[in-house]
């Protein structure tokens, strides 16, 4: 019966109050902003994981329905790919005409510094030619070691 007080509660045995059975589930239930979350993994090797997550992306999209109220999110390496790609692409214009600068400065000749400067493609085709011959991929760290 109900607790009386100053007396324990009456014990109730649970499979009086609830049907039990054992079904498949997930392990754990995640929330994230107040709505379920399930994370799913893959590590990529052999190709750069741009394209990866494009041929994923296009995959799902062709084969995927989700039900109302699904949404699908990509993240860790590739959210921070694309932010170190976001970046890069402010940066890299703004380190490129300083070095442009710094050579005009050097040789006190737009001339000099301009012909120095037109080996930088020339640096970069020949480090992804070195990427390619070693099978290696493109990656952020790579085009920024060149």
């Amino acid at each position: 019966g109900p607790a009386r007080e100053g007396q324990p509660p009456a014990q109730v045995p649970l499979d009086q109050l609830a049907e039990l059975r054992l079904e498949a589930g997930p392990a754990q239930i995640s929330r994230e902003r107040v709505s379920r979350r399930i994370t799913v993994e893959a590590n990529v090797r052999g190709r750069d994981l741009a394209s990866a997550v494009a041929a994923a992306q296009a995959a799902v999209e062709r084969e995927v329905q989700l039900p109302p109220g699904w949404s699908i999110e990509w993240g860790g390496q590739f959210e921070n790919l694309r932010e170190a790609s976001s970046r890069l692409a402010l940066l890299v214009p703004l380190a490129l005409l300083l070095i442009f600068v710094l050579l005009y400065s050097a040789f006190a000749s737009p001339r000099l510094a301009a012909l120095v400067y037109l080996n930088v493609p020339l640096a970069i085709t020949g480090g992804v030619v070195a990427l390619a011959a070693r099978g290696y991929p493109f990656s952020i760290s790579a085009g920024v070691g060149f």
